[in-house]
């Protein structure tokens, strides 16, 4: 199915190149993909309208003082990956590190707690072993794994770093951050945040880390960038 979604994605480059007006849409409609994705594996179901609301002030059902000062964050984190993106910069420890920077409330080093994650069905990486963890990760992504797709290695890096889960808190929006970052430096679209859904994406997960089985992420984000890539072709 990636080789269909290949054609699809050669198709719409082709299409946007002279279309500078949904080109502009693709870009926006990344971001606020990116934005209501981390509202969404932070158990917050923002979708881009509401965003559009805390945008313009608007304090609607469900919504909190502190998801305003989380949204900033968010677009902080977005800017920055774009500016990088931009300057050519791939995605390492450096970058995973400095988006951190962008949302993190706590003092920006990797974690020294071992405590169970995800409603404790998991304990992560022990804290003495999360660099040498995440340069396996990178090892793998960039020279172990050469045949791997984008969209392999793009679940891979999702679901590894939240196996390691490097930071004291925000892991969930690293991660996913992450695997956006490295999709979209290789040319893809951001996953559609409308099919997203939290427990999938976590049950998905915990399959990769108790089974090595990356199949679950990597359906997940390949249906979801697929249905966003079909909308925007009928656009």
């Amino acid at each position: 199915m990636e080789d269909i979604l290949n054609k699809k994605l050669a198709y719409l480059k082709k299409e946007l190149s002279s279309n500078q007006e949904k080109n502009h849409m693709l870009n926006r409609l990344n971001a606020y993909d990116w934005i209501s994705s981390c509202f969404k594996i932070d158990g917050k179901n923002f979708n881009i309208e509401k965003i559009h609301e805390m945008e313009e002030g608007t304090l609607f059902d469900g919504a909190k003082l502190s998801d305003f000062t989380d949204l900033k964050r968010y677009q902080d984190l977005v800017k920055f990956s774009y500016n990088n993106i931009d300057m050519g910069n791939s995605f390492d420890r450096n970058i995973m590190k400095k988006m951190n920077t962008e949302i993190s409330t706590s003092i920006i080093s990797y974690r020294t707690s071992n405590a169970p994650i995800l409603e404790r069905r998991y304990t992560p990486t022990h804290s003495n072993n999360i660099l040498e963890e995440i340069k396996k990760m990178e090892y793998n992504v960039y020279h172990n794994w050469k045949d791997g797709t984008v969209l392999e290695k793009s679940s891979y890096i999702f679901g590894s770093l939240i196996k390691i889960s490097p930071f004291e808190s925000e892991n969930l929006q690293i991660a996913i951050s992450s695997a956006f970052y490295f999709l979209l430096y290789n040319g893809y679209p951001i996953p559609s945040s409308q099919y997203l859904n939290k427990e999938n994406l976590i049950n998905e997960t915990l399959l990769f880390i108790n089974k090595n089985s990356l199949s679950g992420i990597y359906n997940i984000f390949l249906n979801n960038i697929d249905k966003k890539v079909e909308a925007l072709i009928k656009a």
